[in-house]
C-alpha cells in the first residue's frame, strides 16, 4: 500500500516537473518567434522513398518526444517556406527531431484526395524508422488546408495510432463551405484561394481549357509573390496577345453570377471528394490523444468558427484531448505582433501550445491536463 502511494505521488511529480518543463518551452517559443531572432540549426536534406525533405535536428535527441512533422500548405515554395523553417528550428531547438516532407500535390496546388494517401505514407514510414522517429510516434504541425488534409489523414487505421499530437492552426472543418466562402466572399484580402480552387476544377465548368487553366496558374504564382510586390505581373505577361484567354479570365473575375454558375456546378460535380476532404466525416476515428486547434479571430480566409465546430465535434471522441484557442495574433497563416497588454489571449495561446508539447510526450497519452 506504502508502495503504490509512493509510485502514484513520483508519477504525479513527474507530471508536473513535464508540464512545467512544456510551458517553458511554450514560452520560449512564442518568444523566439515573436523577436524575430534567428535559431541556428543546420537543415540537411534527405529522400524519404523518394521524397525530398528537410531534416533538422536538435542539439541533444529527446527520445521520450516525438518526431514533429511539419507540412507546408498549397503553394509552390512547399517546404521552402521560411515561416516553416523558422517554427521547425525552435521545436528542434527544444529537443525534437523535425522533418519537413514535400508533397507534391500540395505543392501544385492540388486539392487531391492523393494528398491524404500520401501523408499517410509519410507518417507511416517515418513512425517506423528507428532513426527518424526513436519512440515510434510522430506529432503534427500544419496550417490551413493542409491542417485539415492531415486530421483526414491521421485518422486512418494505418496510422491513427502513431500519432501522438496535432496542431492545427486555421483549419477549415467542412470543405464544401470552405470554399463556397473562398469563392464568394467580397471580404477576402487576395483571391488565392479562389484561383487555387478554379485552377483545380475549372474543366468541370468550361471544359478543357489549357490556356485558361495555366492563366490561373500565373495568377496562384502571382498571389504567392504578391509580397515581393509582383502582383499580376507573371498573369498580365501571359495574357498580352491573347484576347479570348483573356476575356475568359476577366468574366469569370468579375461577373458575379457567373463565378456562382460555375463553382455550383463544379462543387455538384466534386461532392464524394468534398466529403472525402472533410476532417468534420472522420474524427471520431481519430487515435491521438491530444489535438490542438489554434484559429484567427479575424482569419479573412477561413472563418474561425470552423476550428470551433472540429472542437465541439472532437469532444466527442473519448480518445481525444482537445483544446481550443481564437487568438487576435494570427490573422491566416501569418503572425501578429505579441502584445502584453493583451494578457488573457496571451495567456491562452501560452497554454495551447504547451498542450501540444505535452502531447509530444507518448508515455503521458493517458493523463488528462
Amino acid at each position: 500500500m506504502i508502495l503504490k502511494k509512493v509510485y502514484s505521488t513520483l508519477r504525479s511529480l513527474r507530471k508536473a516537473i513535464r508540464w512545467i518543463r512544456c510551458y517553458i518551452y511554450s514560452a520560449s517559443f512564442l518568444y523566439l518567434l515573436n523577436s524575430n531572432k534567428e535559431v541556428a540549426s543546420p537543415v540537411e536534406t534527405v529522400f524519404l522513398h523518394g521524397i525530398k525533405s528537410y531534416l533538422i535536428l536538435p542539439k541533444k535527441v529527446d527520445k521520450h518526444r516525438s518526431t514533429v512533422i511539419l507540412m507546408h500548405g498549397l503553394s509552390p515554395s512547399g517546404i521552402d517556406d521560411p515561416r516553416l523553417l523558422e517554427i521547425s528550428k525552435v521545436f528542434a531547438l527544444h529537443g525534437a527531431i523535425c522533418l519537413l516532407p514535400t508533397i507534391e500535390t500540395l505543392k501544385s496546388c492540388s486539392l487531391s484526395i492523393k494528398s491524404i494517401e500520401i501523408l499517410e505514407n509519410v507518417v507511416y514510414d517515418i513512425a517506423n524508422d528507428a532513426k527518424l522517429c526513436p519512440c515510434g510516434k510522430v506529432s503534427i504541425f500544419a496550417a490551413s488546408i493542409s491542417a485539415s488534409i492531415c486530421l483526414v489523414a491521421s485518422s486512418r487505421p494505418r496510422i491513427n495510432n502513431l500519432v501522438s499530437s496535432i496542431c492545427c492552426i486555421g483549419a477549415y472543418a467542412d470543405t464544401r463551405s470552405m470554399l463556397q466562402y473562398v469563392i464568394e466572399s467580397d471580404e477576402l484580402p487576395d483571391d488565392y484561394g479562389r484561383s487555387v480552387f478554379f485552377y483545380n476544377f475549372v474543366e468541370l465548368s468550361f471544359g478543357p481549357q489549357p490556356e485558361l487553366k495555366e492563366a490561373l496558374w500565373y495568377r496562384i504564382l502571382d498571389g504567392h509573390r504578391s509580397a515581393t510586390g509582383t502582383k499580376l505581373e507573371l498573369l498580365n505577361k501571359f495574357l498580352r496577345g491573347k484576347e479570348i484567354v483573356a476575356q475568359q479570365f476577366n468574366s469569370l473575375w468579375n461577373d458575379r453570377e457567373l463565378r456562382s454558375q460555375c463553382t455550383e456546378q463544379i462543387l455538384g460535380a466534386i461532392q464524394e471528394q468534398l466529403n472525402v476532404l472533410s476532417p468534420l466525416q472522420v474524427l471520431d476515428k481519430l487515435q491521438c490523444s491530444y489535438v490542438v486547434l489554434i484559429h484567427g479571430c479575424k482569419d479573412p480566409v477561413i472563418p474561425s468558427y470552423h476550428s470551433v465546430l472540429l472542437y465541439q465535434e472532437m469532444k466527442k471522441n473519448p480518445h481525444v484531448k482537445s483544446c481550443l484557442c481564437l487568438t487576435p495574433f494570427l490573422s491566416h497563416g501569418d503572425k501578429q505582433k505579441l502584445t502584453l497588454g493583451a494578457i488573457r489571449p496571451l495567456l491562452s495561446l501560452l497554454k495551447t501550445f504547451a498542450v501540444f508539447y505535452f502531447g509530444s510526450y507518448p508515455e503521458n497519452t493517458s493523463e488528462a491536463y
